[in-house]
């Protein structure tokens, strides 16, 4: 009697850490994706990931948002590591409370019909960030108050000093001088 034991594909995956994930524009946020082997023999899986905002997304140790895990034997199981940067903040994109969806594809490179789709949303917060700059009235920068060179003023002469405050953050604030 001679049993013959057919190879069975199999995939499971779950994601962890990406409840509530937001980050200021600058910052990278993470979560994992966990890939187990469910078949009966060792598979190799490739990880795709992609987002509606075009946002750098990397994968594992890398920087890549595509990549070929190692083969994983029956039950096998690893943690990828997924990491997705966050534009810094340009005429006030990405703007407080926009989102991207990020959406990762784990597919079986032995059997193209075992695939699993990830979903997860990565939120902006909002960023305050701004610049502060001093210039004399020949345009050049004195520099902040501690390293500025001294000038001197003479009784009834006028000065004339301009400063330039750059709003580097993703929502528009007043600012008092």
């Amino acid at each position: 009697l001679t049993i013959e034991v057919e190879r069975v594909e199999g995939l499971e995956t779950i994601r962890a850490g990406d409840v509530d994930l937001a980050g200021k524009p600058g910052e990278t946020v993470g979560y994992t994706i966990t890939v187990r082997n469910s078949g009966n023999g060792e598979t190799i899986y490739s990880v795709d990931c992609v987002n509606d905002q075009r946002w750098p997304i990397e994968l594992g140790t890398g920087n890549t948002s595509s990549i070929e895990l190692d083969p994983l034997t029956r039950l096998q199981f690893v943690g990828l590591s997924v990491r997705v940067v966050i534009p810094q903040a340009f005429m006030g994109q990405p703007a407080a409370g926009s989102s991207a969806t990020i959406t990762c594809t784990i597919e079986s490179t032995i059997d193209s019909s075992i695939i699993s789709t990830e979903i997860s949303t990565v939120g902006v917060l909002e960023s305050k960030a701004f610049s502060v700059d001093l210039y004399d009235e020949n345009g050049e920068a004195i520099g902040p108050t501690g390293l500025a060179i001294q000038r001197a003023v003479l009784n009834d002469e006028i000065v004339n000093t301009t400063i330039l405050i750059e709003n580097e953050g993703n929502i528009a604030f007043d600012v008092d001088v």
